[in-house]
């Protein structure tokens, strides 16, 4: 994708007519209440009618970064920064897009101009680089600092474990995964997302019976998953889909064949269970 520099910016502003400010601001303020729903995708209908201005690239970026949609959100992002309008909350998130594409050199760039550094949001990204560096011991002291500071540090403990797991330190994975599934004052969806983690590593350990179960017992969670909330369906497709992975690892294709089949029962256009099965079709 092409970078948007401050030329570009500057002449597709001239493109768009301006509504009057009230309007405009009542626009804006719609579409960061649906932010701050968790309804991104309304807020991006809504955001089609407002005055393209820094502001509502600014939101435009925030809302494909929190569905996800990497190269949407690094258009827009890369606006406001080339604005020379850019806070710290712009920073942060174009660097962790960038990071998602493995743009690990300008993601550090942005983070140095991070202006508060000891702000959680800059450490998560931070040491989300570290790990994607390769540098797990750094990252491990970083979540460390974190979590002593936290109080409700589920998020970063289920980072830590994944790291000590990368280290194939796994029964410390095991252990601190298991702390935020025991937790219940942990957001259901973190102790859902430890449970499948802590699967995947118990199956890493030879354990594939007892990691099936476990990924089971998450897929059991909501009895209809298609209509669940975002987040909860989300999570029963990764357990879905790590079952299938297991499946496959031990030889048990058929019932693979099936897992993947269900991921596709609850989200018909899933890519990663369409490709898993396409992968099957030949194998007996």
């Amino acid at each position: 994708m092409r970078t948007m520099t401050i030329a570009h910016w500057s002449i597709l502003m001239l493109f768009y007519v301006t509504m009057p400010l009230q309007a405009q601001d009542a626009c804006q303020k719609k579409a960061m209440q649906a932010i701050s729903k968790q309804n991104y995708d309304t807020a991006l209908v809504i955001l089609a009618e407002c005055t393209h201005n820094n502001e509502t690239f600014r939101l435009k970026g925030e809302a494909f970064y929190h569905i996800y949609k990497a190269d949407s959100a690094v258009l827009y992002l890369e606006m406001v920064v080339a604005s020379g309008k850019a806070d710290d909350p712009v920073l942060i998130h174009y660097s962790e897009v960038l990071l998602w594409k493995k743009e690990f050199k300008k993601a550090g760039s942005l983070l140095d101009k991070v202006t508060n550094k000891t702000q959680h949001a800059y450490k998560n990204v931070f040491a989300m680089r570290l790990e994607m560096l390769g540098k797990f011991d750094e990252a491990i002291a970083c979540y460390d600092s974190m979590i002593a500071k936290e109080k409700q540090p589920w998020a970063t403990m289920n980072h830590k474990a994944e790291v000590l797991s990368w280290k194939k330190k796994f029964d410390e994975s095991i252990a601190l995964f298991t702390r935020v599934v025991d937790d219940p004052s942990a957001p259901r969806t973190l102790r859902m997302h430890a449970k499948i983690r802590r699967a995947e590593v118990t199956a890493w350990k030879g354990q594939s019976l007892a990691a099936l179960s476990e990924l089971d017992s998450v897929i059991a969670m909501d009895r209809k998953p298609a209509s669940a909330p975002p987040e909860v369906r989300d999570r029963i497709l990764d357990a879905l889909q790590l079952k299938g992975q297991i499946l496959e690892w031990t030889g048990k294709f058929s019932e693979a064949r099936d897992a993947y089949k269900n991921m596709i029962i609850i989200a018909p256009d899933n890519k990663r269970a369409k490709l898993s099965l396409e992968k099957l079709l030949w194998v007996k």
